[in-house]
């Protein structure tokens, strides 16, 4: 069942409490940064007075079957995503809810993995914004410039929304089928973060009276971001860390468009 926000009005005092301490930079909790690649950063603001619509969303939105798993930690902070697509992460407010160990089945076999994944959740409506695995000290880095993947995206062909519709995925079952179609397991991974969102996409596309139509129509979809890894070997060697010497060509990042009902990723783009 969908949650649907209280709309208390201690709730939403809070929220605005968050909000001009923001804008007045008086927070005095510690900024919590990933590596310089990561694009997220967040400032903890406090508990929670009610833990249940927090956890309830972070939950369903996993896909953790088990109630009484527990998180790491739970709470209001304020988060930056330089990469938003589509939603705005300029210091927003939102529940933040860790979970320690969040089993990922490889779709369609049987390896499984267990990768802390931690759920940021609207405090308004309940949606999720976007999810992500931590960010690993060791990090493949470019070995040539990188691009903002927001711009690679767009130069695709892909236009971005926030996503209000209901999801029929979870994250762990979307990074079980990325990781069974591309190979990348979400515990290898420098970082990877999972964004629904409505896309359209300008191709695949056909003619028609001469002009060009899209096969797909827009939806709810799950764009996979994939950073501080080899997602593509492009002149030989083997994965991994390439020494500063013998540095091979290979491609660090990667966007991949994963539909909510098929699971299946149908475009994506690499990253430098």
């Amino acid at each position: 069942m969908k949650w649907k926000p209280r709309g208390s009005a201690l709730e939403q005092a809070v929220l605005l409490v968050a909000s001009i301490l923001v804008a007045n930079s008086v927070l005095g909790a510690e900024r919590i940064p990933g590596p310089l690649q990561s694009p997220l950063s967040w400032r903890s603001v406090g508990p929670l007075l009610d833990r249940s619509a927090a956890l309830g969303s972070a939950r369903r939105s996993l896909g953790l079957v088990d109630k009484d798993a527990a998180p790491a930690s739970i709470g209001l902070s304020v988060l930056t995503d330089k990469h938003p697509f589509g939603e705005t992460f300029a210091n927003r407010p939102v529940w933040i809810v860790a979970f320690p160990a969040v089993r990922v089945d490889r779709r369609g076999e049987t390896d499984s993995v267990k990768v802390p994944i931690t759920a940021v959740i609207d405090p308004i409506d309940g949606r999720l914004l976007e999810a992500f695995t931590p960010a690993k000290d060791v990090w493949v880095p470019p070995v040539i410039p990188p691009r903002d993947p927001e711009r690679v995206a767009s130069g695709d062909g892909w236009s971005v929304s926030p996503c209000k519709s209901e999801l029929r995925s979870t994250v762990a079952q979307v990074l079980g089928a990325f990781w069974k179609s591309q190979g990348i397991s979400p515990k290898n991974a420098g970082q990877i973060i999972v964004r629904p969102r409505t896309v359209a996409c300008a191709l695949p596309a056909v003619e028609v009276q001469g002009k060009l139509v899209s096969l797909r129509e827009p939806g709810p979809v799950w764009i996979v971001h994939v950073m501080g890894t080899v997602t593509v070997q492009l002149g030989g060697g083997p994965p991994g860390i390439p020494t500063a010497k013998a540095r091979p060509a290979y491609m660090s990042g990667l966007l991949s468009l994963v539909d909510d009902e098929s699971l299946k990723d149908f475009r994506g783009v690499y990253l430098p």
